[in-house]
């Protein structure tokens, strides 16, 4: 890839791999070393937009971001008002930034592949 040296085009590889792989966490590992998400601090402009101009990259990029914008929202319990709480679940909302969000902690007795099909099927969730 243009603008990259032999080592850092064989770590960029080594990223696609693990994309491709879904090895997510592996890949933005490695990713970051490659100094992406601080290119002021080094990476030269040249190497930075080359990088930022693989799909794969911006998509991990995002990932991350949104993984850690969530896990930061998640950590400050003290800006979540809780709004009802019974032996088998809690829930508790918050309103940022003219959004409205709803955190629910539960005990789910049940195997991981149902529980995630919910998410991405909710119209199981009657027959589950």
């Amino acid at each position: 890839m243009a603008g990259l040296d032999d080592a850092e085009g064989a770590l960029l590889q080594q990223v696609l791999k693990h994309f491709y792989a879904d090895n997510l966490v592996e890949a933005s590992s490695l990713l970051q070393t490659l100094g992406t998400f601080h290119p002021e601090a080094s990476l030269p402009p040249d190497k930075f937009q080359s990088l930022q101009s693989v799909e794969e990259v911006s998509v991990l990029k995002f990932e991350i971001e949104e993984t850690n914008r969530a896990l930061g929202m998640l950590a400050d319990h003290s800006v979540w008002t809780p709004r009802g709480e019974n032996a088998h679940a809690a829930t508790f909302s918050k309103n940022l930034e003219n959004k409205f969000y709803v955190r629910c902690e539960v005990i789910v007795e049940e195997s991981l592949f149902p529980v995630l099909a919910i998410f991405s099927e909710s119209d199981l969730l009657g027959t589950w």
